[in-house]
């Protein structure tokens, strides 16, 4: 920050504005029908807003002759869209046009191709204020000194240093100006000038803070006006000259999080699918120039552990040059499954030089991408292709600009194409717009700190994340546990965990052979597992970094944890859809229980999708998470229906659930019991109960429908989950944990998660809390 503006009256405005305000009132009306039905009657619904809007003020008093009425305000979005962005309605111009435009303004980018609907029309009504007096508020001068006079001094204490401080009254800054270190006193505000810094009066009555020429480099970071130091990417340092390395490199990487988040937040603004604007089922990660994982936002284990291994395959298959932006779902290139589609990108500095300060990649879940079922995640599917469309590394954009034509190529000619290609490719492009804001901000944080401070913030990270994993071994100590987490199916993941030393290794020998099922976890889902739980024994703040798995070795050779995959396109590939999603979960749970961290939480994410089989414009897919119990540790319970370990998603609204889908959520809520005693108790599991209005499509990827987590140190397992259709007729059809149906109007699907394992004896009990 380089301008800081105190109101006069700061501390009455909100008295103030309440005395001034002029009365207004508004009129709006929801209308969620496509722009193209309603276009020639928008002009005769606004002129009905304006006659209510004009009648509840003209109840309060207002004349009509004092009536001001304000723009007409139209919320649009992109049919499919929950968040609308507002476009004024103007006679004779083009609405659609004005809409494109701002959506480009606001995310970079309009999906060109989608319908647009209209959310809700308004309009204001107001007092006119034609003919008022302005006023300007002043506050008593509250210092007793005449004007132009500074009071006196006193010494205070700037970011560590005593200064000979003015004390000048409020009367005194009026024409003139002050500099820092200084206090401008009234009777109900104090305003602090740092040291370097100027105040001066506004036309407005406003004091005004700016930085001198040269500002004080002992001046700091801190408090008030100085406190804008920290600020970074709008064009002063992030940490001035001088800073220790440490606080230096921690204000970096504090930044580098942000930019993350930045990026997450525009992906889900902009993209349409439910999956990503209310499940957040979608990771944003920035890698350093070495492709290895940097900074992420708290977003999802299973998607940013596995990133750093996806961006170095893609390094050696495809060049990365500046303006390139790549894509790819392939799990022979670091993919977990198909539905995760990672957009990639290098950032250079300006000038080109010096390689890659770093690359971005964003993850997200697309609802459609193709399979044999709606969903692209079919229980029954033996091979990738019957999962859907196969994306190898492809470039998006190119420094002669974007091209998607071999995207939209490989998306639609497939054996099992999407069904719904406009909504990928609008998530993709709201993916591209994420890169492009977090490199623009990534350049502008190597011009404000330089190149070489940013490389050295991504080494500290990395040493300060292989430091921490080496000092939770060392408190773990000696340890050599084998666990076998035998999966529903019958097939057994073997972990064998020593830890001596401050190394750990995470051995998968014995593990059973590539499943024929959907089971497969790639070696990049396997090591967002390890990495993960690696981050849990860590016991501080840390982002999810590569330098937390620098002490521990994996041993996985080829099995379902590390299936073989073929680059040809007509060579068969084992299918994975249940590897990211459940598998995954089972892994961890092994893992965790053979540090003695916690019992097994659910072990599972109890995948549900349903959809329909057309394409185009009629199709629609849905696909959410279900939480569960989480397991108890040795120094608390677990918690009850929560989503944990590798997904950390939400649940879609059941508002948005019953408006944008033919089904009606009849029950949600704890599934009392289910979870283990021990002295510890698990966390219970969760109960949801659907009914579909439709003919529809539905399918469910499980665990734990067989045996129920296990528990830790004596703990009782939790209980095991199922789920059944009631029949609109009476009958009933239990399900399997891997399974499909089709469903109908009236037909009801009630899915109950498990509960989690107990820790310690039952027979030591306490309460739970």
């Amino acid at each position: 920050m380089t301008r800081i503006i105190v109101p006069a009256g700061s501390s009455l405005l909100s008295a103030y504005g309440l005395g001034v305000a002029r009365i207004e009132r508004h009129a709006e009306r929801s209308v969620l029908r496509r722009l193209d039905d309603v276009r020639g009657s928008l002009e005769t619904m606004f002129e009905a807003l304006v006659d209510e809007a004009t009648e509840a003020i003209g109840a309060d008093g207002v004349a009509p002759d004092r009536v001001r009425v304000g723009d007409r305000m139209l919320q649009l979005r992109f049919l499919g869209q929950d968040h609308s962005v507002p476009v004024v309605f103007r006679d004779g111009a083009s609405i659609d046009d004005a809409f494109l435009r701002a959506v480009e303004d606001l995310f970079g980018h309009a999906p060109r191709s989608k319908a647009i609907e209209v959310e809700s029309i308004r309009v204001t009504v107001a007092e006119s204020g034609e003919g008022d007096a302005p006023v300007r508020l002043t506050e008593d001068d509250g210092a007793g000194n005449g004007a132009g006079e500074r009071s006196r001094s006193r010494e205070a204490r700037f970011t560590g240093r005593w200064r000979d401080t003015a004390l000048v009254s409020r009367s005194a800054l009026a024409g003139g100006r002050v500099e820092g270190p200084a206090l401008i006193l009234e009777s109900r505000t104090t305003t602090v000038v740092e040291p370097g810094w100027i105040a001066r009066e506004d036309e407005h009555g406003a004091i005004v803070l700016t930085p001198g020429a040269e500002t004080d480099s002992e001046s700091g970071s801190g408090s008030g006006a100085g406190a804008g130091a920290g600020a970074g990417a709008g064009g002063r340092r992030v940490a001035r000259a001088g800073t220790p390395r440490a606080i230096r490199n921690e204000l970096i990487a504090n930044r580098l999080g942000s930019i993350a988040e930045e990026m997450g937040e525009l992906l889900r603004r902009t993209a349409l699918s439910t999956n990503v604007k209310e499940r957040l089922d979608f990771s944003c990660a920035i890698l350093d120039g070495r492709a290895r994982l940097a900074v992420s936002a708290p977003h999802l284990p299973v998607h940013l552990g596995a990133l750093g291994l996806c961006v170095r395959m893609l390094l050696e298959r495809i060049e990365m040059r500046p303006g390139d932006i790549v894509v790819t779902n392939h799990p022979a290139f670091g993919g977990s499954h198909l539905p995760d589609v990672t957009v990639v990108a290098p950032v250079f500095a300006d000038d080109g030089s010096g390689g890659p300060l770093a690359y971005l990649a964003t993850r997200a879940h697309h609802a459609e991408i193709g399979g044999v079922t709606p969903g692209s995640m079919p229980p029954f599917a033996t091979t990738l292709e019957e999962e859907g469309a196969i994306i190898p590394p492809t470039y998006l954009h190119r420094e002669a600009g974007p091209d998607d034509r071999e995207l939209r190529r490989l998306l639609t000619g497939g054996r099992f194409p999407t069904r719904a290609l406009e909504d990928n490719l609008a998530d993709i492009d709201a993916a591209v717009a994420a890169i492009r804001r977090g490199a623009d901000s990534i350049r502008a944080l190597a011009r404000s700190d330089s190149a070489a401070g940013l490389r050295d913030a991504f080494d500290a990270l990395r040493e300060r994340a292989a430091l921490r994993t080496r000092q939770a071994l060392g408190r773990l100590g000696d340890r050599d546990v084998s666990i076998v987490e035998t999966l529903d199916d019958g097939a057994e993941i073997r972990a064998r965990v020593r830890a001596g030393g401050e190394r750990l290794t995470i051995d998968f020998s014995g593990t059973s052979p590539a499943s024929p099922t959907n089971l497969n976890a790639p070696l990049s889902v396997t090591r967002s597992a390890a990495m993960y739980v690696t981050r849990l024994m860590v016991r501080e703040d840390l982002p999810l970094n590569e330098g937390l798995l620098e002490p521990v070795e994996i041993i996985a050779p080829t099995c379902m944890l590390n299936p073989e995959f073929s680059t040809d396109p007509g060579a068969p590939n084992p299918a994975v859809a249940g590897g990211n999603v459940e598998t995954s979960q089972r892994v961890v749970n092994a893992l965790l229980r053979a540090l003695g961290l916690s019992a097994s939480s659910q072990g599972t994410m109890n995948n549900l999708l349903f959809g329909s089989q057309e394409s185009g414009e009629r199709h629609f897919g849905y696909y959410e998470t279900i939480a569960g119990g989480c397991g108890a540790t040795p120094d608390a319970d677990g918690a009850d229906a929560t989503h944990s370990h590798m997904t950390n998603t939400a649940i879609t609204d059941p508002e948005i659930l019953e408006h944008r889908y033919p089904v009606r959520l009849e029950r949600f809520g704890v599934r009392r019991g289910s979870g283990g005693a021990g002295r510890r108790r698990g966390g219970d599991g969760a109960i949801r109960e659907l009914t579909f209005l439709a003919p529809l499509t539905v399918s469910m990827l499980t665990q734990h429908r067989v045996r129920g987590p296990e528990g830790l140190d004596g703990g009782a397992d939790g209980g095991v989950g199922a789920q059944r259709i009631e029949r609109a007729d009476g009958r009933v059809e239990p399900l399997g944990p891997s399974d499909a149906s089709g469903v109908g109007p009236g037909d009801r699907l009630i899915v109950e998660t498990p509960g989690a394992g107990g820790c310690g004896s039952p027979d030591q009990t306490g309460p739970k809390g």
